[in-house]
């Protein structure tokens, strides 16, 4: 009996949750994210 693609959803949709709690929290403490573009070729760096 497998249920390992019932872990993995749950997984995911804690994993989301608790991203978007945290945003939450940090955007009400007044924390916002400042991200600076750099060279083409490279991600954006979050500050």
């Amino acid at each position: 009996m497998t249920f390992g693609w019932k872990v993995t959803l749950l997984y995911a949709i804690i994993a989301a949750g608790v991203s978007v709690l945290a945003s939450i929290i940090l955007d009400s403490l007044g924390l916002n994210v400042i991200s600076l573009p750099v060279k083409a070729h490279q991600q954006i760096v979050v500050l």
